[in-house]
Parts: structure tokens; sequence; C-alpha cells
């Protein structure tokens, strides 16, 4: 009987264990982010867009571009239509005004 709760009690474990897994890998593609600041200088409010979906931009002071995995599609709609006008790959920031008025980090599996 001992031995069938010990068993049990492992494969539990192991499940939570791959579930935290999952969920880690899961989050890491969250953290790539697009930050818009409203001042220039890099400085103000900040205003932040992470994966899975097209964002408008609300603040062209500045921007900082943070990539753990993935790339930010940036376009000069506020809807992410119309052809890309840049593709920010590594990490980047700008602490004067830009023209982009939208972003979609895809998110990564």
């Amino acid at each position: 009987m001992t031995t069938i709760i010990f068993k049990a009690s492992i494969l539990v474990l192991a499940a939570a264990l791959v579930m935290i897994s999952i969920s880690n890998v899961a989050n890491a593609s969250t953290l790539t982010t697009f930050q818009g600041l409203d001042g220039r200088g890099c400085i103000g409010n900040v205003e932040t867009h992470g994966c899975g979906q097209c964002h408008a931009i609300a603040y062209h002071g500045g921007f900082y571009f943070l990539k753990v995995d993935g790339s930010a599609l940036m376009y000069k709609t506020s809807d992410c239509s119309g052809s890309t006008d840049k593709v920010l790959s590594d990490d980047e920031w700008h602490c004067d005004n830009f023209s982009w008025n939208s972003v979609f980090i895809p998110c990564s599996a």
C-alpha cells in the first residue's frame, strides 16, 4: 500500500514539474517588450506592449525594445495593417520622436 501511494505521489510531482516547465517556456516569450515613452530623452510615462496582438502606440517620445525571444514588427498605421515599416530584432532604444503607430510582437512557441 505504501509503495502505491509513493508511486502516485511521484507521478503527481512529475506532472506538476512538467506543467511548471511548460508555463515557464510560455512566459519567456512574453518577456520581449516594446516600451513607448511620452517624453523626449527616454523619460516620462511608459506604455508597455508584449506579444500576441497588434498594439497601437500612444507615446512617441522615445522607445525601448527589449528582446528575449522574437522580433517586433513596426507599422506606420495604428492597426498593424499594410507593410512592415521596420523589424526590430535586437535590443534597441531611441530617445527621440519616432513615426511608428503600431507594433506586433509574435509570441514564440
